[in-house]
């Protein structure tokens, strides 16, 4: 049990497709992998509006997306830290488009998991990659 975090029943799927918002990165190498997450609108809202202070009616889609790239682009920096330097990775640009981060990819492997945070899910999926 880890101090100050509060554990409860966890979504058994990803949001709803037309009451989410999803986002990739990509990370170069062998293998390669694609990070996606895919937000609970009203949770990326909601995120928009804390991160940039923002009453949550003066959120637009385009704020959102921003600022869910900024999140992915964190996340993906992070896991790069995980890898040896002499692997030579880097991340791509995020993207609303999996197409656009990697090309045209065939799926090797994949991990998920869902998160609920105050009521809202968040769902992340790892895919190791193979680039065409």
């Amino acid at each position: 049990n880890v101090t100050g975090v509060q554990t409860c029943a966890l979504p058994t799927s990803i949001p709803e497709i037309s009451d989410s918002e999803t986002v990739y990165i990509g990370i170069t190498g062998k293998p390669s992998y694609v990070v996606t997450l895919v937000y609970d609108r009203n949770l990326a809202v909601t995120m928009s509006s804390d991160l940039l202070g923002l009453e949550r009616e003066d959120v637009d889609a385009e704020t959102i997306q921003k600022c869910l790239k900024e999140t992915v682009n964190i996340i993906a920096g992070n896991f790069l830290l995980g890898f040896d330097n002499e692997e030579n990775r880097n991340v791509t640009l995020p993207e609303m488009s999996k197409n656009d981060v990697m090309g045209k990819c065939n799926t090797l492997s994949g991990n998920e998991f869902t998160l609920s945070l105050n009521g809202y899910g968040i769902n992340i999926k790892l895919e190791t990659v193979e680039t065409e």
